[in-house]
């Protein structure tokens, strides 16, 4: 299976198949999360300044979303300087 790494639809796929791996209900999750699991499957991580480009959130409100999904335990994130990036927790 290929996945077009340059559409939403492509991000969605992405996330429904780590999803599935985790087996978590992916279908509860908003559009937005979605997303950011995609783009952190496809990019092998993501950060907020890269969310940021991608959705039409400010930088706050992208952070809580991320800092919810290392609570899930569906994401963990690591330091890299000033730089925090998260990763899907299943790759």
């Amino acid at each position: 299976m290929t996945i077009d790494r340059n559409t939403e639809k492509g991000w969605l796929t992405a996330a429904r198949l780590l999803m599935f791996g985790k087996g978590l209900a992916y279908s509860h999750l908003d559009n937005e999360t979605q997303i950011i699991l995609g783009t952190a499957y496809l990019e092998n991580g993501v950060t907020n300044a890269r969310m940021q480009s991608i959705i039409n959130r400010d930088s706050t409100k992208i952070g809580h979303m991320l800092a919810d999904l290392v609570e899930q335990q569906i994401c963990f994130s690591m330091c890299f300087g000033i730089c925090k990036k998260y990763y899907g927790g299943c790759f």
